[in-house]
């Protein structure tokens, strides 16, 4: 059943929904103003390559480059907070001013235990998403890179299962929990093409691959 929460059970509950995302990430609240420890998990989880959608209604557009996709609709006054497990519908803003000063309450919502009303929350969740304006992001220029660097496919330099491309965290989720964080320890495949290489985090890609992305890889 729904868990009745008090502000500071909303603070943390909010950050266990962000740390716990595995597939998505969406976070609904008219008015933003992020702290410094919530941007340092967001931050995290767009390494991972989560879906982060934010929806907001308050102030101006945001057109930041980034791998979260911003989604503005000023009529929205509904704050919800949810990734693929959990969800908490509150009256707390994302509001960093908010979660220090004002007194709120909300519940937290488990798939596992409710299901039907998970799903109710995330389908609404994704109504609202839809009827954002999308800030979209610049495309990256295919000129510059490999198709499979535009479709984002690649390897995970230890175990060779396929992810997503990311250059500054090569490793599946499991593979990088285990790694021993020696940013020059020895891999054993491209993140690119997925050669056998004795690759690192330093240098995750053959120097085939790095020549024909260097504009991806040049801080490489």
């Amino acid at each position: 059943m729904p868990k009745f929460l008090t502000t500071e059970g909303i603070s943390y509950h909010l950050m266990q929904i962000i740390r716990n995302a595995e597939e998505r990430l969406i976070l609904i609240s008219p008015f933003l103003q992020i702290n410094e420890l919530i941007k340092k998990e967001i931050d995290i989880k767009k390494e991972e390559g989560i879906d982060i959608i934010i929806v907001y209604g308050k102030g101006k557009k945001k057109t930041e480059q980034t791998e979260v996709k911003y989604c503005y609709w000023e009529p929205i006054h509904a704050k919800c907070f949810l990734n693929e497990k959990e969800a908490i519908i509150t009256s707390m803003n994302l509001y960093d001013f908010s979660q220090s000063n004002n007194y709120e309450m909300g519940i937290l919502v488990s798939k596992e235990e409710d299901s039907n009303l998970y799903t109710d929350i995330y389908k609404e969740a994704r109504n609202l998403v839809k009827k954002g304006i999308k800030i979209e992001l610049p495309d990256i220029k295919e000129n510059k890179l490999k198709k499979n660097v535009k479709k984002l496919l690649a390897y995970c330099i230890h175990c060779k299962k396929e992810i997503k491309l990311n250059k500054n965290r090569p490793y599946c989720k499991d593979c990088y929990i285990s790694w021993n964080k020696d940013k020059n320890n020895k891999e054993k495949c491209c993140h690119l093409c997925r050669k056998t290489l004795k690759s690192s985090l330093n240098k995750p890609v053959c120097l085939t691959c790095y020549k024909e992305n260097k504009e991806m890889f040049k801080t490489t």
